[in-house]
């Protein structure tokens, strides 16, 4: 029986340096994916949308400004499937691609009848002590380019300088990293300062948060004719 004690340890070694790599290898072939609604007529389809990854649901009657949990992928492509809420019929068929390690939000943009897909890769590390970072998703197909102001709340136009210039429908201007505060959130046509077709009152946000705001609104760009926004936490605020 002795004679055996040695390759008993050696199997039992091998098998705890297996799982030991296993444990490590597991965060780099997952990837951490939520899902937004920011159609802002989407309530006219039925109350919002069913999500499916893979063809497996992922997300069901998500309505709008709604957000689901990040939930964990393989890292990879993957099929997405957007569809009004209780029906067949895809209004987005998708493919997207992954890697493990980092976290994805996928944005449902656009008008209730032609809505699109954003696939943003999330910043997850909280920001320095004493500041944040935020950043802004042209999420209004019909509105066209625009120019973001993020300013504490009064602040006069035209003293300052767009966060985001000519930031088209579709598109992000990154993250921006800022000191902790009050802020407002002003929206003007690209390469104008008045008026203000999104003016979002007070928001504060507190060290080391990052957050992300989705501009959405009605299809009209006319004088009057508000956007809208939502809000999402990348990273929640720092408790101490």
């Amino acid at each position: 029986m002795k004679k055996f004690a040695p390759l008993a340890l050696v199997l039992i070694l091998g098998m705890l340096f297996a799982a030991a790599c296993g444990g490590g290898s597991s965060k780099t072939t997952t990837s951490e994916l939520r899902v937004v609604n920011a159609v802002y007529d989407s309530f006219f389809a039925g109350g919002g949308y069913d999500v499916l990854v893979d063809t497996s649901a992922f997300s069901t009657a998500l309505a709008y400004k709604g957000a689901s949990n990040y939930t964990s992928v393989a890292s990879g492509s993957h099929q997405v499937e957007v569809r009004n809420t209780g029906t067949t019929a895809d209004l987005i068929n998708q493919t997207i691609s992954v890697t493990g390690g980092s976290s994805y939000t996928y944005v449902i943009a656009g008008s209730g009848i032609n809505p699109a897909g954003l696939l943003l890769t999330d910043t997850t590390t909280a920001a320095t002590s004493g500041n944040i970072q935020f950043r802004i998703v042209n999420g209004n197909p019909n509105f066209g380019a625009m120019d973001v102001f993020f300013v504490a709340p009064g602040t006069d136009l035209f003293s300052v300088t767009a966060n985001d210039a000519n930031l088209g429908p579709g598109a992000t201007g990154g993250y921006h990293t800022v000191p902790a505060g009050t802020y407002a959130i002003y929206i003007t046509q690209q390469g104008t300062k008045a008026p203000p077709y999104l003016y979002t009152g007070s928001i504060e946000l507190k060290s080391g948060a990052v957050t992300t705001f989705v501009i959405t609104g009605p299809s009209s760009s006319a004088i009057g004719t508000p956007l809208d926004f939502l809000q999402l936490t990348d990273v929640a605020a720092s408790t101490k």
